[in-house]
């Protein structure tokens, strides 16, 4: 046992074959956990991103073997003061429960929910970011980061995107996947139709776009920004369904940005718009 302070910890936990590891097992596959409503997942700073908000994490989960003792200490006084359980776990049940190389010993349990996206009503000066077919569960995850890190209300999957019940994508978002809100549209159809009933500005993005955006940009708001998948993007025949298509200047030899890449440099510029400064922000892993 390693938490000393206050012995925050419920239960240690050492078999595999214990009905809540294979509960937390089940939950590695994605379509089980979206089926659940809960997504399992690892890493110091994402479950200390979850645990600062209330009621989303389920159980919080150390490894004494692995975790560093003040980071456990950490996780068990942010338990106490938020309310889940908190159980350690041998290694051997850690392995178990997570995919990763050099894990942390710091995991946790927690709800996740996806709205329909005609349950949400825009309002002034608000960003969307919608995607469309994105296929990377670790993009997905960095979009959302950025997202929230430009305080963007939230991110619409539109189609067939990758679940975002996955390990990867809570990982990728650092947490910040709890604290921005997540949606789906079936289609783009869908999403241009609610855009118009919500008064939103539908602009969609693409190397092809016509025009090129400025440092100065005025988008008008409420604001949908639509990205299309990593491969392929936009379908051509988005074009009609939109407000307008933008491209982003770009002067060296290659003519595409990585997807999370061009998520940033807009979701800046747009909060630049909307919020009229900048805050310093830090850069990590």
């Amino acid at each position: 046992m390693v938490l000393k302070e206050g012995e925050y910890a419920q239960m240690f936990i050492s078999s595999k074959q214990n009905g809540k590891v294979k509960e937390w097992r089940s939950l590695r596959r994605p379509e089980e956990a979206r089926r659940s409503g809960k997504v399992l997942f690892e890493g110091a700073h994402p479950v200390l991103q979850a645990l600062d908000h209330q009621g989303i994490v389920e159980t919080a989960i150390v490894c004494p073997e692995i975790a560093k003792p003040e980071t456990a200490l950490l996780v068990s006084k942010r338990v106490s003061a938020s309310g889940p359980e908190l159980i350690e776990v041998s290694r051997e049940v850690f392995d178990a429960i997570t995919d990763r190389d050099g894990p942390s010993g710091i995991a946790a349990v927690a709800r996740l929910r996806v709205e329909n996206l005609h349950d949400i009503i825009p309002t002034h000066q608000e960003l969307y970011i919608a995607l469309w077919q994105v296929e990377s569960p670790g993009n997905l995850g960095t979009i959302i980061r950025t997202a929230n890190a430009f305080a963007a209300k939230g991110v619409i999957l539109a189609g067939n995107c990758v679940n975002p019940y996955n390990s990867k994508t809570v990982k990728a978002s650092m947490g910040a996947i709890f604290h921005t809100s997540l949606a789906h549209v079936q289609d783009l159809d869908a999403l241009a139709r609610w855009s118009r009933k919500s008064g939103c500005h539908l602009i969609g993005t693409s190397a092809n776009g016509k025009q090129i955006v400025p440092n100065a940009w005025d988008p008008g708001f409420p604001l949908v920004l639509l990205f299309g998948s990593e491969g392929s993007g936009l379908p051509a025949e988005t074009s009609g369904l939109l407000d307008g298509l933008v491209r982003i200047p770009m002067y060296g030899v290659n003519t595409s940005l990585n997807l999370s890449s061009a998520v940033a440099i807009l979701a800046y510029l747009v909060a630049g718009c909307a919020h009229g400064d900048a805050h310093g922000g830090t850069v990590s892993d």
